[in-house]
Order: structure tokens, then sequence, then C-alpha cells
């Protein structure tokens, strides 16, 4: 219904084409019909229904057969899946490798206050400040510049645009509360490569650190050994304590010798002991698996 209501007064839309099955991105793509294609990059969500990487790829390009002959594709150059994209349109790579069109340099991780980063193109440099944590937000950003500059927008408007960014719903939101307590807030999704990304936002916190995880779904085969390397790099990070919860998420409570609720009232108790002054605190599982329940109990 949002698409329906585009109208003359709009100069332009960002639409996600979501999905977890092989022609969904190419039924959506049929509606948007894009003049700029993004991909961000190819993980392993959804890994359990397109059965492994080459077809996450596959169905992610679906989204390029019904981009505008003049289009422009925006793609992660640093990502070993999508430098094998070819096509009629113009293709811009965003990323830190020296072949990226938006390359990015001088990353400055300022831990949960964001990152800082210069992004080169061959119009200009941007010096950025990304109001959001984890070294990997250079990422979106770059991408941001190469989708501004693709529609005109000046360096100063990309700039400010990317110093103005506030993360959307639950998607590493950080929530700062009495005592010193910080909510790291990023119940939205999950998937392996997210869950590192957040883990090592968590690891480089200062004061007591607690990772409240839960299940990731649609993983397939790689469920068990998926959930062990989470909790495995917990371990590894320093991360104080762990909280795991879900049938799932027994294997990376047994990895990080954390300890493991069946369900989220369960866990709820010793989640909120666990939040004590001077702490930051993870919370992170599949959407499934309704963790928003415990972001509104720790914030009344």
């Amino acid at each position: 219904m949002t698409l329906l209501r585009l109208d003359e007064t709009y100069e332009a839309a960002v639409i996600e084409t979501g999905m977890d099955r092989a022609g969904q991105i190419r039924y959506l793509g049929e509606m948007v019909k894009p003049t700029v294609a993004v991909i961000t990059n190819i993980g392993d969500m959804h890994i359990e229904y397109l059965g492994s990487r080459e077809g996450i790829f596959r169905a992610k390009c679906e989204i390029f057969e019904n981009l505008a002959a003049d289009g422009v594709a925006v793609l992660n150059g640093d990502d070993e899946w999508l430098n094998r994209v070819c096509l009629p349109q113009e293709i811009v790579t965003v990323g830190t490798m020296a072949h990226c069109a938006a390359r990015v340099t001088d990353v400055v991780d300022r831990g949960i206050d964001g990152v800082n980063c210069v992004v080169t193109t061959n119009k200009a440099r941007y010096e950025l400040q990304i109001p959001a944590p984890g070294a990997h937000m250079i990422y979106p950003a770059s991408t941001a510049v190469a989708v501004g500059e693709a529609l005109g927008m000046s360096a100063d408007e990309i700039t400010r645009g990317v110093a103005a960014y506030e993360p959307a719903g639950s998607r590493m939101r950080v929530v700062r509360l009495s005592g010193n307590r910080r909510l790291l807030d990023d119940c939205y999704n999950a998937g392996p490569q997210s869950m590192a990304a957040s883990l090592r936002v968590l690891g480089g916190s200062e004061g007591a650190t607690v990772a409240v995880l839960g299940d990731m779904a649609e993983l397939g085969e790689l469920t068990v050994s998926a959930h062990r390397e989470m909790g495995a790099l917990a371990k590894e990070l320093g991360i104080g304590k762990v909280i795991a919860v879900g049938r799932k998420a027994k294997d990376l409570a047994d990895a990080a010798n954390g300890d493991w609720y069946a369900t989220v009232d369960e866990a709820l108790s010793a989640i909120r002991a666990a939040f004590a002054p001077d702490t930051a605190m993870l919370v992170k599982a599949s959407h499934s698996m309704h963790f928003e329940k415990i972001t509104e109990e720790l914030t009344k």
C-alpha cells in the first residue's frame, strides 16, 4: 500500500526488497523497477531455504532483472560474491579494498559513540562521522555516499545526512539509562555475521559487559555450528556474562560457558539482575524470538 501512495511530490524512495526464498526479489522488483539497486553483502541469513551462499547470491541478484537500463548497481566491493557481478549497467563498488570506487580509509572506531572514516570517490572526499556503533557501519555509510552521488546530491548534503543517521527500530539502538547503564538494542533480527559484529561492539565497550543472545533462525545445517561459533566468539572477546535464550541457543551457552534459559519469561529475572550500574548489555536474536519483550522490560 505504501508504494501506491507515492506520487510526484516524492523525489526518491528507498525500498527494501526482502526475501527468504528464491523468486521473491524478482516479484518485488517488478513492482519497484529500481533506478539504483543496492546489495550490501552475501551472508548466511535464510540459508535453510536457499541451500548455500550461492543460492543466496542468486536470489539477491534477482534485483538486477528489473534495474533500469540506465540504472546503477551499488555493491559491497569487499564481498567476494558481489565482486562476481557483471552487468550492462554501471556498477559502483564500496569498501576498503583498492579497487572500490567509493573507498573507505582512516577508520576510527569510537566505541558506542560511533565510527569516523574517510570515503573517497572520483568526485569528492568525504570525512564522515557515523553516529552508530560498530566498524561494520562503514559499509552502509559508504553505500550512502555512492547512492547520494548517483542521485545528484552534493558532498555537503551527503556528509550531513550520514551524521544525522538514526537507527530504525531495534537495529543497534543505543539506549542510555540511569547508573551509566547502556542497552544495545539490536533485537530486530540476527544471523551469524550481524551477531558477530554486534558482539565486537559490546566487547569494545567500557565497564561490565553482558550479552543476552537468542536463537538465530533459518540457518539449516549451519544451526549448531553457527551458535557454537557465536558462543566461542563471546568467550574470546572477554564478554563478562552471556545469557542465552532458546532451544538453539543452548549450544551458544555451552560454548560461552554462559547461562541458558528456554524462554524469555524464564530469563527475565536473571537479565534484570545482570543489568547493574556501569554495564553495557547487548540484546540480540532472530525476530521470531520476540526479544523486544526484554528491551521493553529493561527500559521501563
